[in-house]
């Protein structure tokens, strides 16, 4: 089991709660708007590092791409809109079950 969150899921879970508050659709269109996203310095530098992942997310609805995570494997995957799978199937006989990037309140 991994001992920690995914670099990368943790990212997407940051830029989908920025996203979603300051009502864009994707990462770019955030960042081009220009808006304070008031991310912390060591948030922004997570998601500049993860923009391979990130720049692939979207919240548009009926269009809507996120992230799930498996925290027995550490694998990622895109999820279209709706639940993420009961069991992964990333990793050959892997017995987690993914969890799917969302917006939780941000302090």
């Amino acid at each position: 089991m991994a001992a920690t969150r995914n670099a990368a899921f943790a990212a997407a879970e940051i830029a989908l709660v920025a996203i979603k508050q300051n009502r864009k659709n994707t990462w770019s269109e955030l960042m081009a708007s220009g808006i304070d996203t008031r991310l912390s310095p060591a948030e922004l530098d997570l998601v500049n590092q993860n923009l391979h992942v990130v720049e692939q997310l979207q919240v548009t609805t009926g269009a809507q791409i996120t992230v799930t995570w498996c925290q027995e494997c550490d694998k990622i995957a895109f999820l279209a809109a709706g639940a993420p799978p009961a069991k992964c199937t990333l990793t050959l006989r892997c017995p987690g079950s993914p969890v799917k990037a969302g917006a939780q309140v941000r302090r």
